[in-house]
């Protein structure tokens, strides 16, 4: 999975206003050079200050003058360390699609390695997995390319070069050519780094989603330029003032000339490319655990002093938690009380959250349900999972989406769920089932968003959990636990109702809507076939009923509010 322009994706990440806006980043002209202003050069730029004519490896103050009138200009230093950091923790979060993530190996990595041997079923597929790696980061705000192969050189290739592109050569040295192919990529506002002498031309975007077949990556590299094998930037220049501009050429050649013409490292890229060779994946660490500990000098029972300590805690928290761009869902806080087991408090979130304020909130309200048996010794809090917090861009125009009802809600539902329990909170989900009995069943408030989880890739809908219509509803609200035998009165047999009694009394319909036929699936133990009307009688009531079709029996299975 490669990020294009990683530096400029996690300064608008961490900086979400900066989108749209000329963004330019500079670093010393040469490593270790003067701060003077003379002495920085721009080494990545936003598309906005392309156009406005700023090119990577221009000097800044050259920069500065182009970009002088617009205000909305922003100028910030180039940041390896924390580029490198963020895609850490980054790569922590994917393991979820693998237990096995690297990073690639080199001063400023843009691309993270997965190893998802045995792991395709878990999302039907490979290539309905690439998609939905993809669909998770877009949704959060990041721009990735994901390609699938045999090998990790050749899923290198494809994913920065997914179609065959045409490049400039370059007679000057150290030219980066690995990221010529992506200077007009679609990313939101985004141009990534290059070299001074880069040359803007019209080129090909590489795929989003590119799956190389089993056993395809010599086809596969064959039309790529021969940036595409990770060659150090002399030994690329070299091949190119030769004519050699295609892995395809480069494979054309005999294999014994190879080391002696442009070094042992040639010959070694292309046999890892081409699964000839093994390339091992270096994992990347796992992330430190987000906890805090407070220990108190003398046991105490006070609960302001804890509620005080429980803050501190939280607070810590919450700055780690920004640093990493990521919220607490659940959260575990742990009383070390005097002669007695720790009293374990576990809360939850709908949405992640980062608020020391709202977390707090929510232990406070179970320290009110429980007394402690002794005095307390000391406090730990540790957050047992988190999530991408979510950002949304202020709007000039109403969407129609209540954004702050939304948060209210969720707000809500985390206060009732930290008084009342887990357990007492509950919502129903959705399942995309066609008989009435099986399609909702009652989840924890808490549970994970369906959103967030994975649909299955060949259903032909989904089923959202809240869905407002207009017009009249189509189903009721409410079901009876089990359909209610009725009496019919009916013009033809397979006719829809006219009258129909209730243990009320006799009711006639004035209006009725239907029929709606409802099968089930065959694999089910007792097939159901049934024919739905909605029905208005004289007096405004709504009822929904069915005929069972084979038998002609009639049923009352729910009533409209």
């Amino acid at each position: 999975m490669w990020f294009p322009h990683w530096p400029l994706q996690r300064v608008c990440f961490v900086q979400p206003e900066l989108k749209g806006r000329p963004v330019v980043l500079y670093s010393p002209a040469r490593p270790g050079g003067s701060a003077r202003r003379g002495d920085w050069q721009v080494v990545h730029c936003a598309r906005a200050a392309v156009e406005a004519g700023v090119r990577p490896g221009m000097p800044l103050a050259e920069a500065q003058s182009l970009l002088e009138r617009p205000r909305a200009a922003h100028f910030a230093q180039h940041d390896p360390q924390a580029d490198r950091k963020l895609l850490e923790l980054v790569a922590g979060w994917c393991s979820r699609y693998s237990p096995l993530v690297g990073m690639e190996q080199n001063d400023e990595p843009s691309t993270l390695f997965f190893d998802v041997t045995g792991c395709t079923h878990l999302f039907w597929g490979e290539e309905p997995m690439a998609e939905q790696i993809v669909h998770d980061f877009e949704r959060v705000g990041y721009c990735v390319r994901v390609a699938l192969a045999d090998t990790p050189g050749a899923a290198w290739a494809v994913a920065h070069f997914g179609q065959s592109s045409r490049h400039t050569p370059c007679a000057e040295g150290a030219a980066v050519h690995a990221e010529r192919a992506a200077l007009n990529t679609t990313a939101d506002d985004l141009v990534g780094r290059a070299h001074p002498t880069e040359i803007l031309g019209t080129r090909s975007v590489p795929a989003t989603v590119t799956v190389i077949p089993f056993g395809g990556q010599a086809a596969a590299l064959g039309p790529l330029p021969i940036a595409a094998l990770r060659l150090p930037d002399k030994t690329i220049d070299t091949l190119y003032e030769l004519g050699i501009r295609q892995v395809g050429q480069l494979q054309a050649l005999p294999r014994s000339s190879l080391p002696a013409r442009f070094g042992p490292c040639v010959l070694e890229r292309l046999d890892q490319a081409l699964g000839r060779i093994e390339e091992l994946i270096i994992p990347v660490p796992p992330a430190e655990p987000i906890e805090a500990r407070w220990s108190f000098e003398e046991p105490t029972g006070d609960r302001r002093a804890l509620e005080s300590v429980l803050r501190r805690l939280l607070g810590e928290i919450a700055e780690t938690l920004a640093i990493r761009q990521a919220g607490a869902q659940r959260l575990a806080c742990r009383l070390f009380c005097t002669g007695t087991e720790p009293v374990c408090l576990t809360i939850g979130a709908v949405h992640p959250t980062a608020a020391a304020e709202h977390l707090c909130e929510l232990i406070d309200l179970q320290l009110e349900r429980i007394t402690l048996a002794g005095e307390v010794l000391a406090v730990e809090v540790e957050v047992l999972a988190t999530g991408p917090l979510e950002t949304h861009q202020q709007e000039m125009f109403g969407s129609g989406a209540n954004r702050e009802g939304e948060r209210q809600l969720a707000v809500l539902l985390d206060r009732l769920s930290s008084r009342l329990g887990e357990k007492a909170v509950l919502r129903p989900r959705l399942r995309a089932d066609p008989q009435p009995e099986y399609a909702s069943h009652l989840v924890t408030a808490l549970a994970l968003n369906p959103k967030s989880e994975i649909p299955h890739p060949k259903s032909s809908f989904l089923v959202p959990d809240y869905c407002f219509v207009s017009g009249p509803a189509v189903r009721p609200l409410c079901l009876k636990p089990r359909p209610v035998p009725i009496a019919v009165m009916s013009i033809v047999p397979d006719g829809p109702p006219i009258r129909f009694r209730l243990a009320d009394g006799e009711h006639t319909v004035c209006r009725h809507w239907g029929p709606e036929r409802i099968e089930t699936a065959w694999w089910r133990e007792a097939a159901v076939e049934r024919d739905y009307y909605r029905v208005e009688t004289g007096t405004g009531q709504r009822f929904w009923l069915f005929r069972q079709n084979g038998t002609s029996r009639w049923f009352l299975h729910g009533e409209f509010e």
